[in-house]
């Protein structure tokens, strides 16, 4: 009966905590005009970039540092590190908005986004690597749900703009003194080398990671490059909305997090092949019940959907692929070869991203967005199938989850492209 009633309050304040992660910035882009809503989402997708870069991988390797015991990298000089980067960014923002006058602009969002985002990840994947699945879901919703309340403000009471701003600066400041808090509490003694220790366990980790985000953040960051704010919000609002299914993936991924980095090898093979076969199921649910999720994700998306409605499939579909390469990305961790991948993945991307944005900028105005998501769609297949060879290449053969995965995607994108050309 506790382990019922447990799974139930897991299930329960789980599926509160994704909810406020999913729908948070869908309720923005029906809060704000569509360019400001484009502005934002432009600079979230940079300041991740930004984030990761001067983070130099560190929180992703906290699961490494706290779940596997023959990694030496130190957890005080984690703390520290990170601080002092976010404290950065934090400063560097500040230089800008005396330099500028504008709080509102992109290159003050980029900076403060990004401070967010460092301290976010680390705590976030600290509770994760703790067992404290939930609350790390609740964190990772802080960025978006701190977000709304700003822009409910500027909408309910007529505010700036620059009140979205002001919002995320406290947030951000409570994160950085939890975390210097944090390090008070737990240093020790530690030399420059104890700093390099963690430095040369997160580097490879955040090649690859950066590979990865390039590849998700490539829509919002090539669109604003070639077309304007506007393109990117109607974009962003199919993106996030598509995003549903995924959350079946994620329940799954977050609630057996810890064990994804301790089972054996052979009993991670034949249980990590469910979660992209419950995407592709929960995309299948999505297309046939699309016209039906107004109430749930707003006018915004109703509208955008109906007069996009090829390019709203093409992305949906995508979604598959987005939870395919997330577990890649997860046996990369696990097996300690981000170096080896990031090496091999950084040259298909130095090839296609560029390619893909020069063909999306050649087309007319009409054209722009239906060219760009299908060649995306091409460019993140690609990485898919490089990345899961690449990783096979390395010893580790998962043919059962990346053979659902593939045959899940082209399936399903198939079967709705020709359903719904034919009713045109």
């Amino acid at each position: 009966m506790k382990r019922i009633s447990g799974a139930i309050g897991f299930l329960a304040s789980f599926g509160l905590a994704r909810g406020a992660l999913f729908f948070a910035p869908v309720l923005i882009a029906n809060l704000l005009p569509v360019d400001e809503y484009g502005k934002i989402e432009l600079a979230h997708s940079i300041a991740v970039l930004v984030a990761l870069i001067m983070g130099f991988g560190l929180p992703s390797s906290v699961p490494l540092i706290l779940l596997r015991g023959e990694v030496t990298a130190r957890w005080d000089t984690m703390l520290l590190l990170c601080g002092l980067l976010s404290a950065l960014l934090m400063v560097s923002a500040i230089f800008v908005l005396i330099g500028t006058g504008e709080m509102f602009g992109l290159p003050i969002l980029v900076l403060l986004f990004a401070a967010i985002l460092i301290l976010q990840q680390l705590w976030s994947a600290t509770l994760k690597s703790k067992g404290r699945s939930t609350g790390s879901v609740f964190l990772e919703a802080g960025f978006w749900t701190v977000m709304v309340a700003g822009a409910a403000a500027v909408t309910r009471f007529g505010l700036p703009s620059i009140a979205i701003s002001v919002v995320m600066a406290l947030y951000g400041a409570f994160l950085w003194l939890h975390t210097a808090r944090d390090f008070l509490r737990s240093r020790e003694k530690s030399r420059i080398f104890d700093l390099l220790v963690n430095l040369r366990l997160g580097g490879p980790l955040m090649f690859t990671t950066l590979l990865t985000l390039c590849t998700v953040s490539a829509g919002r960051l090539i669109l604003g490059s070639v077309t304007d704010v506007t393109t990117v919000g109607v974009y962003a609002v199919l993106y996030r909305s598509t995003m549903l299914p995924l959350i079946g993936h994620q329940i799954l991924n977050i609630a057996l997090f810890r064990r994804l980095f301790t089972w054996d090898d052979e009993v991670l093979m034949r249980r990590v092949a469910v979660l992209p076969a419950c995407v592709t199921l929960g995309v299948m649910v999505f297309w046939l019940l699309a016209d039906r999720f107004g109430f749930l994700l707003g006018q915004r998306f109703v509208d955008t959907y109906t007069t996009h409605r090829i390019e709203g499939v093409v992305i949906l579909g995508q979604t598959i692929l987005w939870s395919a390469i997330a577990q890649n990305d997860l046996l990369v961790t696990r097996f300690q070869i981000a170096g080896h991948v990031a090496r091999r993945m950084f040259f298909v991307l130095l090839v296609c991203l560029p390619g893909l944005a020069i063909l999306t900028g050649s087309t007319t105005s009409s054209e722009t967005l239906r060219t760009f998501v299908f060649g995306y769609s091409i460019v993140i297949f690609l990485y898919y199938i490089i990345q899961s060879a690449v990783i096979a290449r390395r010893g580790h053969h998962f043919t059962l989850l990346w053979s659902t995965a593939t045959v899940g995607f082209l399936a399903s994108m198939g079967l709705m492209l020709t359903v719904e050309w034919s009713a045109i």
